[in-house]
C-alpha cells in the first residue's frame, strides 16, 4: 500500500501524465483537478474500506510501499511466503525496466514526496 498523498503527487502533478502523453488513472479530459481529487479520495476511501471489511475467508497482506523501497529483499520474502512463489527482488530495483512509470529522481525520493509537492489543502483531503 502506498500513501495516497504520494500517489496523488505522482499521478496528478502532471509528471506521470506528461511522461506518458495522456491522462491516466481514470481521469477524464473534461475533469478539473478538484473534481478528480474528490473522486480520487472516494476511490481510496472505498479501497481501504473494502480491505478492512474483508471476510474471514479473505487473506490479505499489508505490504507498505516504503518497506518495498527500503528493504526490497525482506519485502519480497514476505510476499514469497504469502503467495508461495519465488521472486527476484532485483527486478523491482531495476529502474531501466520501469523508466516509463518513474517520475522521481530515485525510489526513496518517491516516499513522502507529497510533503514538498502537494498544496496543503490537497494533502489534508488525502490524510490516511
Amino acid at each position: 500500500m502506498r500513501d495516497p498523498r504520494d500517489i496523488w503527487a505522482s499521478v496528478n502533478l502532471n509528471a506521470f501524465d506528461e511522461k506518458r502523453g495522456y491522462y491516466g488513472f481514470g481521469r477524464a479530459r473534461s475533469e478539473s483537478r478538484d473534481e478528480y481529487l474528490a473522486r480520487f479520495v472516494g476511490m481510496i476511501r472505498d479501497r481501504i474500506h473494502t480491505m478492512l471489511q474483508s471476510g474471514p475467508r479473505t487473506r490479505a497482506l499489508l505490504l507498505r510501499y516504503e518497506d518495498l523501497i527500503e528493504a526490497p529483499a525482506r519485502a519480497s520474502a514476505r510476499l514469497e511466503a504469502w503467495l508461495d512463489i519465488d521472486l527476484d527482488p532485483r527486478v523491482i530495483t531495476d529502474r531501466e525496466q520501469f523508466s516509463h512509470h518513474i517520475t522521481s529522481t530515485g525510489s526513496s525520493a518517491s516516499v513522502g514526496k507529497w510533503r514538498a509537492e502537494l498544496p496543503g489543502r490537497e494533502a489534508e483531503l488525502l490524510m490516511p
